[in-house]
């Protein structure tokens, strides 16, 4: 990928997910990649082509990759919303599988692996889309309800893992399973965006996976204790 585009689409997110589409003028973009407005323009011919081009980038990886015809226009997103859809239908029922098979070797630390890889990949898509709802409402709507799904899963998980005996005793699971996904929400997609030290160097995806999946493991593992655990 071009290192112009490059900078471009990762600036965008970051200001449409902070500022919102409808505050982020394209001059403020320029500003920010340091680049000309013009400049801007060579790779799309307007802002609603930069925000599709940010989520195709998250729901196509091998996108950019790909020649394409510059300055890039509406035309070449016209199945987006197909594509998103299905992207999050694919997500939520390949992470479920192994509990609807009731899966006898899928242990509780897997699933906090396979959900960190699940929202760090898509995470920079369900910020945007949150962030700005209306743009692609179609596209936010399905994201909904694959975060709902995802959260159902989440409590499931938990109560297969407690009747496997890998898990310390619950008071209830819909709390616990809301603070693990959001905890790996964060580490996994959003620590790029939202840190309590903005200054502060960027942490690797590998690390933080680490210490995401290590802390959330040990946090609600069975071990020795036998208090209950409410969250």
């Amino acid at each position: 990928m071009d290192t112009r585009l490059e900078r471009i689409l990762n600036k965008a997110a970051e200001l449409f997910i902070h500022n919102g589409f409808k505050k982020t003028s394209v001059e403020e973009l320029a500003r920010a990649c340091a680049i000309s407005v013009g400049g801007i323009y060579d790779f799309f011919t307007n802002k609603q082509v930069i925000f599709c081009a940010v989520i195709k980038r998250c729901v196509d990886g091998e996108f950019f990759n790909r020649p394409h015809a510059l300055p890039l226009s509406l035309p070449l997103f016209s199945s987006l919303e197909r594509e998103a859809l299905r992207t999050f239908e694919h997500l939520v029922e390949k992470f479920g599988a192994p509990l609807r098979t009731r899966r006898k070797d899928y242990h509780y630390k897997d699933m906090l692996s396979d959900a960190f890889d699940m929202l760090s990949q898509y995470g920079i898509a369900s910020q945007l889309l949150q962030a700005n709802p209306r743009v692609c409402p179609n596209i936010f709507a399905g994201f909904n309800r694959y975060r709902q799904e995802l959260q159902r899963q989440f409590d499931g998980f938990l109560r297969f893992f407690s009747a496997k005996g890998e898990l310390r005793q619950l008071l209830e699971t819909r709390l616990p399973a809301r603070f693990m996904l959001e905890t790996i929400y964060w580490w996994g997609a959003m620590r790029h965006t939202d840190t309590f030290q903005p200054d502060s160097a960027a942490v690797p995806a590998h690390l933080a996976k680490d210490v995401c999946v290590s802390a959330l493991y040990h946090a609600y593992a069975r071990d020795t204790h036998t208090n209950p655990v409410g969250a």
